[in-house]
């Protein structure tokens, strides 16, 4: 795998040092570079061992071949290379897939799933009053109460956590204790966690 990723990184620099030619999208040299800059941390962290991470990694592989000239699919493989980053977990990784999703909703204002894209991203970095945001704007594009469903209840979720954590701060007699207290509603999982040890 070593190789393969080094040949990837050399891959994605070559292309992000000659992007903007005729033939490729407008986003295509942003989205090299943030590629570019992933893979880079993702080499000095040293080797790979997550199915995760190596699915990202595929992912960012077929993201740079589609911001080849005359390439196809470019929107669907942000889209999949932000969902694969989320799904890597950390927050480098929410970071990323943030930066992807910021990407996809510039290239395309209207699709449902860059906004939720966005949502989640903003969620996993602990940015909760902006994620419920991002979800209702994917919301009013969502045309199937069905598929609606998920990111109601997420949306709801996010009111209720906040809700009970300002209840909860309310009964905490020391000021910063309650301010802890309420931070912890725009924590990332990983310190909200740690937030009560």
């Amino acid at each position: 795998m070593g190789q393969t990723f080094t040949g990837l990184l050399k891959a994605v620099r070559t292309r992000a040092a000659s992007a903007g030619g005729t033939g490729q999208a407008p986003a295509a040299p942003a989205l090299l570079r943030l590629c570019g800059d992933h893979l880079a941390a993702l080499a000095a962290a040293g080797p790979i061992e997550d199915a995760g991470t190596t699915r990202l990694v595929a992912s960012l592989g077929t993201l740079t071949t589609a911001c080849t000239p005359g390439a196809e699919g470019l929107f669907d493989a942000v889209l999949r290379a932000g969902r694969d980053a989320l799904q890597a977990g950390g927050q480098d990784r929410a970071r990323f897939a943030l930066a992807l999703a910021v990407e996809a909703t510039g290239m395309r204002e209207r699709s449902k799933g860059a906004w939720r894209l966005r949502g989640q991203a903003l969620d996993a970095l602990g940015r909760r009053d902006e994620a419920v945001r991002m979800y209702e704007r994917h919301l009013t594009l969502q045309q199937d109460e069905a598929a609606a469903h998920e990111v109601t209840r997420r949306i709801e979720t996010l009111r209720e956590l906040g809700a009970l954590l300002d209840g909860a701060a309310a009964l905490v007699p020391d000021p910063e204790d309650a301010a802890r207290l309420r931070a912890l509603h725009d924590a990332p999982a990983d310190r909200a966690r740690t937030g009560f040890a």
